[in-house]
């Protein structure tokens, strides 16, 4: 794995602390779309949630084609948690 600059490296560090908050999100996001889905009537065969791994999101700031291409926000930790609703 390529080497990386001190913003990837306090991006890592700073994600690290965050993590417990997505899964924390990811898991209340998957119960509250259980919950709307079943009172609406929409037969749901599972919900997946995550939140990505340390170890993934170091992989993903060392490909060049994931790290911004501006200082505008801190977007490198788009795309660490997600939630998927698979129907029956």
């Amino acid at each position: 794995m390529p080497a990386l600059d001190n913003d990837a490296q306090e991006a890592i560090t700073a994600y690290e602390r965050k993590r417990p908050t997505y899964e924390r999100y990811t898991t209340s996001l998957a119960s509250l779309l259980s919950t709307l889905l079943t009172d609406a009537g929409v037969r749901v065969h599972t919900i997946e949630h995550r939140a990505k791994t340390v170890e993934s999101f170091r992989a993903k700031l060392a490909r060049p084609e994931k790290v911004p291409r501006s200082n505008a926000g801190d977007d490198r930790s788009r795309g660490c948690a997600r939630n998927r609703v698979l129907q029956s």
